[in-house]
């Protein structure tokens, strides 16, 4: 399994799409499954294609349990006994 973050516009789609062979590789090296995409023929590499899967998620999905954690924090620490000192 593999996750593939980061901002807008720094290639994240165009990686998602040379790992799937949708799109050809210009340059450099790209193994996937042991074949090596830059320069792969389509016909190779079409019966790889059926092992690879995406899942779409909105970021927010990600940013969801974190969010839950600090409200639970903040739950736990209101609920700790008050020590006052004199």
């Amino acid at each position: 399994m593999l996750g593939l973050v980061g901002e807008s516009g720094s290639g994240k789609s165009t990686t998602g799409r040379a790992i799937a062979g949708l799109q050809k590789v210009s340059g450099g090296s790209l193994n996937v499954l042991g074949m090596e995409m830059n320069g792969v023929k389509e016909r190779d590499f079409k019966p790889k294609r059926a092992d690879i899967g995406f899942v779409f998620q909105d970021p927010g999905i990600l940013v969801q349990p974190a969010d839950d954690h600090r409200r639970e924090r903040g739950r736990t620490a209101a609920r700790a006994p008050q020590v006052r000192v004199p």
